[in-house]
């Protein structure tokens, strides 16, 4: 169980939530958890997911969308509404990939299928899945929703509206691992 303990009801035991929800959502959700609120903060992008991760089957999310990025340096965007999820710009990897094999509790491997069709995401386009009856986004069916279609770019426009343009620092070579044993940490 990914949530458990007195709050929860016993019959949510051994139960699946199917509703949209992301990590910015846990904030508003423990804090309502604790007793407190978000009332007088700046506005959040989380939603407090509570009833709906306890409450009866039911109880919808209150997430309608996850916008997964838009990044503008390599010219891609996602987003996941409902059961749609819109992939946009040129795609490093197009097809599908094997499920991780398994062998005892450690992943080996997860190759390229060399088995399926390929049909998902193409390089340089627009892929629609619909996540819901293809979880594993196998096919690609962007040319049978074009309603869909605008109405993810049009939501993908508006949050790019409201984006803050990205910024790398220029790379350190002080900053290498190599310096460090091999890890990662702060050099300065």
């Amino acid at each position: 169980a990914f949530v458990t303990g007195k709050g929860v009801p016993a019959a949510k035991a051994g139960t699946k939530h199917t509703g949209l929800m992301h990590i910015t959502d846990w904030f508003p959700t423990l804090l309502r958890v604790a007793g407190g609120n978000t009332k007088g903060s700046f506005p959040l992008d989380g939603y407090d997911q509570w009833d709906a991760v306890t409450g009866p089957q039911n109880v919808k999310s209150p997430r309608e969308e996850v916008l997964c990025n838009i990044d503008k340096l390599s010219n891609n965007s996602a987003i996941r509404r409902g059961d749609w999820k819109l992939v946009v710009g040129p795609q490093q990897y197009s097809g599908w990939y094997a499920p991780p094999k398994l062998v005892s509790d450690r992943v080996l491997s997860s190759p390229l299928s060399s088995s399926s069709s390929l049909v998902g995401a193409a390089p340089n386009t627009i892929s629609l899945f619909n996540v819901t009856a293809d979880p594993e986004e196998r096919n690609n069916i962007v040319d049978q929703h074009p309603e869909v279609i605008k109405m993810l770019l049009d939501r993908i426009a508006f949050y790019d509206a409201g984006s803050v343009p990205a910024w790398s620092p220029p790379n350190d070579p002080e900053a290498d691992p190599k310096y460090f044993g091999g890890a990662w940490m702060p050099w300065r």
